[in-house]
């Protein structure tokens, strides 16, 4: 009796001592919106909660130092869709919560997230990822009252916006979210140095031989650093993702100073991609639904493509064609000719078309979706369009061979 005693005791110590994750217990860290509900999907790139019991140290442990790992306080998190597994990193972990951060290139669609503590694995739970879903901070920390909302006077003083400190009309001001969706990088053509935009007005410049970050350039409170293209020279162009005085900035990777702007005539310039030659840029504005034509020459602005919803952008090998998806008016990808910068061909897709991808042949497009793991073949010898279901599906794709 006393060895089937201690043999139950023992036994409901283990399974105690298990990690769980409650249902419907991920969420937007900001917002709190978990799996399930509107606006419930988590970002690429953002900040997450998971909360359960057993699943991380008694005694809450926060990363305090750079570079970040795929392990806290012997707590992992992993992210799976079919064969595809993926670390998110952690920043936060302890018994009941834990806070990481979604990999940017975490496959889009129903994904399974999955606690490990010194190795004993978690129940999976079931989490939509999507490319963006912005959630704000709020000064309770519980996803409802005032955000963390802050009153922008100059870089060092920006008190927090409240009934006793209201922003002024016309005063801009500073919001904490996370879910805008993954940060954007580009490497130095001689690949020492990796350039992420951060639309916390920053830019940073990080050695890759080291891991460490070499410089970050502070911008003003009028620049939302966004996209990134970097030129085969090192000159860089970066897009401003506001709608009050858009712009690119123009920087020079090898000083890592900001040499100029250009402005743009349309809101929210999302991403920038310099043509093979490099004389020319391109500009996407998915709200305003247009693509804009720099002329790298003298920096200004030569044209504009009506484009519905413009998302990504490839090139064929010998630069004489833009192939552009467009999300809306129609869903399609739009062949956009370089030298006339009009639209001579049209590629219906039947979804959200996203990220695009020549092969290096030059023959075959391959698209994403931004909300699934479908993606689309498109042979431009033959004008066959394959709509193919992917395990290896989100943020971004890979040449083909």
């Amino acid at each position: 009796m006393r060895r089937l005693l201690l043999s139950l005791a023992l036994g409901q110590a283990i399974c105690g001592a298990q990690p769980f994750i409650y249902l419907h217990a991920v969420s937007n860290a900001a917002s709190s919106l978990p799996f399930g509900i509107p606006a419930g999907t988590i970002a690429q790139g953002s900040i997450f909660s998971i909360y359960g019991r057993n699943i991380g140290p008694a005694t809450g442990v926060q990363a305090s130092s750079f570079p970040l790992s795929n392990t806290l306080g012997n707590v992992s998190v992993t992210v799976t869709d079919g064969i595809t597994m993926l670390n998110a990193i952690p920043i936060y972990v302890s018994a009941s919560q834990v806070n990481a951060i979604m990999p940017s290139n975490a496959p889009t669609g129903t994904v399974s997230v999955r606690v490990a503590v010194n190795n004993a694995r978690s129940n999976s739970v079931p989490v939509r990822v999507g490319t963006n879903s912005l959630g704000l901070f709020t000064v309770r920390g519980t996803g409802a009252g005032p955000g963390v909302i802050f009153n922008f006077v100059s870089q060092a003083n920006q008190p927090l916006n409240s009934l006793q400190t209201p922003a002024k009309p016309g005063q801009i001001v500073t919001l904490w979210g996370t879910g805008l969706g993954p940060l954007q990088a580009a490497l130095t053509p001689d690949n020492s140095t990796l350039v992420v935009t951060s639309y916390n007005q920053g830019i940073t410049f990080i050695d890759t031989a080291t891991n460490t970050v070499s410089k970050t350039l502070f911008t003003n409170g009028n620049v939302f650093p966004s996209g990134i293209a970097i030129r085969n020279d090192g000159l860089a162009y970066v897009t401003s993702l506001i709608d009050a005085n858009p712009a690119v900035l123009v920087l020079n990777t090898a000083t890592k100073t900001i040499l100029g702007t250009i402005s743009i005539p349309a809101e929210y310039p999302h991403s920038v991609y310099f043509t093979p030659d490099g004389t020319t840029a391109l500009v996407t504005c998915p709200i305003t639904n247009y693509v804009f034509v720099i002329d790298v020459l003298t920096s200004t602005v030569s044209t504009a493509v009506p484009i519905g919803g413009p998302r990504d952008v490839a090139f064929n090998r010998n630069g004489t064609r833009a192939y552009i998806t467009s999300t809306i008016f129609p869903s399609a990808v739009q062949v956009v000719d370089l030298a006339t910068f009009q639209i001579v061909d049209s590629y219906p897709i039947n979804g959200d078309p996203g990220y695009i991808q020549i092969s290096r042949d030059g023959r075959y497009l391959t698209v994403m979706d931004l909300d699934s793991a479908k993606k689309w073949s498109i042979d431009l010898a033959t004008r066959n369009v394959v709509t193919i279901t992917s395990v290896v599906a989100g943020g971004g794709l890979t040449t083909l061979p």
